[in-house]
């Protein structure tokens, strides 16, 4: 006998003991134990019809997400027979379409929702009659940012308004200050107070504060403003932010409570769907139900069918 003989040999003998090792192995598997892990194994060859074609929008909807909410229902159905599984495959899909119902709706609000703030810029655009801006999210924004910039430094230009010439203040708030008035006479930020460059004190008081002030006055004001009026035009600006803030806020809340429901349109769209798609469900699930009730040997009546003519 040759050596490839020799080696045949083994090949065989090597085989057979692994055939019948996995025989023995197999014998020890009981298998799935629940209802629905056997009617899960019953349906693993199930591929065909309905199924072939998948129903998955793609990136918007899950293979993943479809496949298992399949295998579930189908365990829950647990149908017997092709007629069964095709009835069960239909009443899956309808299932699964409605489920899509309620999600498109659901996208529908939120876009209504997310639309809020550019709309109701839009219309403060309207409003303020500004016709040749079409930014309206950015004028939300800008209004937002400008009420907490005066509710930060609203009491700050209250305290320079009525506080004594010896209450102390932080270099931060007098900085700003300055800033606002240098705004209102449109001083740059190159300018000296006053035709000097100042150092800042070691610890800024009201009084001092006022005195550079009455400096940017004197060089920048040409005699037509004062502090007095000067501040009370500041103050006039911070309730004015104040206002724009709440009326903003007012529009965007009641442009949301409108829009909590699709308008009349996509509503009907989304009921004449949905009833279509409930009657295709109802259906098939009353059918097979029927099917099932026969083939466990339990009464069932006839079907009533009706023709109608048009």
């Amino acid at each position: 006998m040759s050596a490839n003989d020799s080696d045949n040999g083994a090949m065989v003998n090597a085989s057979e003991k692994q055939l019948a090792a996995n025989r023995a192995n197999a014998k020890k598997s009981t298998g799935p134990k629940t209802p629905t892990g056997k009617a899960l194994v019953a349906l693993n060859s199930v591929a065909h019809g309905i199924y072939a074609i998948s129903p998955v929008v793609a990136g918007v909807e899950s293979s993943r997400d479809w496949n298992g909410y399949r295998m579930e229902m189908l365990a829950s159905i647990a149908p017997q027979g092709m007629l069964e599984i095709t009835l069960a495959e239909r009443i899956i899909l309808a299932a699964w379409r409605l489920r899509r119902v309620a999600r498109y709706e659901s996208e529908h609000l939120r876009s209504e929702q997310q639309a809020a703030q550019e709309c109701v810029g839009k219309d403060w655009l309207h409003h303020l009659r500004q016709w040749d801006r079409d930014d309206g999210a950015e004028v939300v924004e800008q209004v937002s940012r400008c009420f907490k910039w005066w509710e930060r430094w609203w009491p700050s230009v209250k305290l320079l308004a009525e506080g004594s010439h010896e209450t102390e203040m932080d270099k931060q708030s007098a900085g700003v200050l300055l800033y606002l008035f240098r705004e209102k006479l449109r001083v740059p930020d190159s300018a000296g107070d006053g035709g000097q460059q100042l150092d800042d004190p070691e610890q800024w008081t009201v009084g001092l504060l006022r005195q550079r002030i009455s400096l940017l006055l004197e060089k920048h004001g040409k005699g037509r403003a004062s502090l007095d009026s000067l501040l009370e035009k500041i103050k006039e600006d911070g309730v004015q932010a104040r206002r724009d803030a709440e009326e903003v806020r007012q529009r965007f809340n009641e442009y949301r409570r409108e829009h909590l429901l699709p308008d009349e349109a996509a509503i009907e769209k989304v009921m004449r769907y949905e009833s279509h798609l409930a009657r295709l469900f109802q259906r098939d699930l009353h059918e097979l139900q029927r099917l099932q009730a026969m083939r466990q040997g339990q009464p069932v009546p006839a079907p009533v069918t009706i023709d109608v003519e048009t």
